[in-house]
Parts: C-alpha cells; structure tokens; sequence
C-alpha cells in the first residue's frame, strides 16, 4: 500500500502488485522447497 504514496497512485498500484505477486511467488517457492 506504500507505494501508492511513494509513487503516485497508478504507479505505485503497479508496483505494488507486481512487489505483491513477486512475494507471494518467492514465498510459495520456498514453502514448497522445504
């Protein structure tokens, strides 16, 4: 949600998603590894 007001909205939503989608991928991947 930070990056909303880093950014500005429409940029900061995109990296905010993309930064959320990234943690959620690397975090499943490393759940599934161990």
């Amino acid at each position: 949600m930070g990056g909303g007001y880093l950014f500005g909205l429409p940029i900061g939503f995109v990296a905010d998603s993309v930064g959320a989608t990234v943690g959620a991928t690397a975090a499943f991947l490393l759940g599934k590894t161990v």
